[in-house]
Formats: C-alpha cells, structure tokens, sequence
C-alpha cells in the first residue's frame, strides 16, 4: 500500500506515519506539507490513498481536491482534519473525495477507515449522512455555495475582503458579493452574528 500523508505540522505527518507503519510494516508512506508538494507527488507517483488536511501551508486545498481526485483516479482520498465535517463533507464526496475523518476521532477509527478505503469503500461520516436528509431551514449552511462556504471560513478566522480576495484568488469585488450573498441566505448582519450561529450549530470551521 502507497499512502500520501498531506498535512502542514510536521508532529502530525510523524505520527500518521508511524501509525501506519506498525500497522502495516510493508506500506510505503510519503509526505507532504504544501499544495504544490501533493501536485508534485502526484505527477512522479500512483498512491492508493492520500490522507488530506485542507488547511496546509500554501493554501487551503479545497479548491483542488476535485483535480487530484479526478487526474488521480486509483488514489482514494481522506480528508482528516478539523474541519467541520457538516460543512464539508458532502460538497468534498461530490468533488470526488471517498472519505471525511475528524482529527478528533481514535487512531482505531482511523485504522479503520483506512481499511475500510482501501478494500474500495467510502467512509463519510455520520454527519454527512445527516445532511442529505437536512432540509435548509434545519440546517441553513446546506444553500451555501463552496465559494460562499470558503469565503466564510476565512471571514470566521478573522481575515478582511482584500485578504480572503488574495487568499482564493479572486477580486475583492466578488469577495463583497460573495460575503454579501451568504449574510443574506443565513439572516445574519455581522461576523458577530455569523459566529453566533455557527456555533448555534455546533460547527467548528476550520
């Protein structure tokens, strides 16, 4: 077994790592910490799994999941981070991702998730099953677009238009509309009140 281990804190790496290889003494593990790393894996190797932080050093790989998911078919990916698996979890199985793991869960159950990814199932989480059955007004982040989702996350980690604009590539114009459209579709008129409500929900955005 190949496996790709991506995450931005080099203790975190180790230790996936070293679970993985007393687990299973033959498998072949490398690691990255950048997005430009994985792209650079994933032109010179075939993985059968990559075990994915989004919040890495360069950027958050989101907005990338969905053309390694599809340039890298044989390579099932695992999304294991802090992330709020409510907020994401569905929209990354969509962009092609065959797995959401909390950082918070046992080194068990992400043992088995690993098995279980790599005799060919996906594993999403409770949560994502939940959301499938949300109607919006019981969950109002299911009517946000990834781009709205993205530019919320960053707003909730205190970063202002010019530099969420820089961070997803995009004119701080649009970064208004973006922020503007997702106040409106969640009733909220601050990032006070989005906080609020996020935490209302018990999400935890990354």
């Amino acid at each position: 077994m190949k496996v790709l281990v991506v995450d931005q804190q080099t203790l975190m790496r180790r230790g996936i790592r070293e679970l993985l290889k007393k687990t299973y003494p033959l498998v072949h593990v490398q690691e990255a910490r950048s997005i430009a790393e994985v792209q650079s894996a994933l032109a010179t190797e075939e993985y059968d799994l990559m075990i994915l932080d989004l919040l890495l050093t360069d950027g958050n790989a989101f907005d990338h999941v969905e053309s390694w998911a599809r340039s890298s078919k044989e390579t099932s990916i695992l999304v294991y981070s802090m992330c709020s698996e409510q907020l994401y979890a569905k929209r990354l199985a969509a962009l092609g991702c065959r797995g959401f793991l909390s950082k918070e869960a046992s080194e068990e159950r992400l043992l088995d998730v690993v098995n279980a990814l790599y005799m060919g199932r996906t594993v999403m989480g409770k949560a994502a099953r939940a959301e499938r059955a949300a109607v919006n007004h019981e969950n109002p982040f299911a009517q946000l677009t990834d781009r709205e989702i993205r530019v919320m996350e960053e707003l909730l980690r205190g970063l202002g238009i010019k530099e969420i604009a820089q961070c997803l590539s995009i004119a701080p114009s649009t970064t208004s509309t973006y922020k503007a459209r997702l106040f409106a579709k969640l009733g909220v008129n601050n990032e006070m009140d989005l906080y609020r409500l996020v935490r209302l929900h018990g999400l935890h955005p990354g």
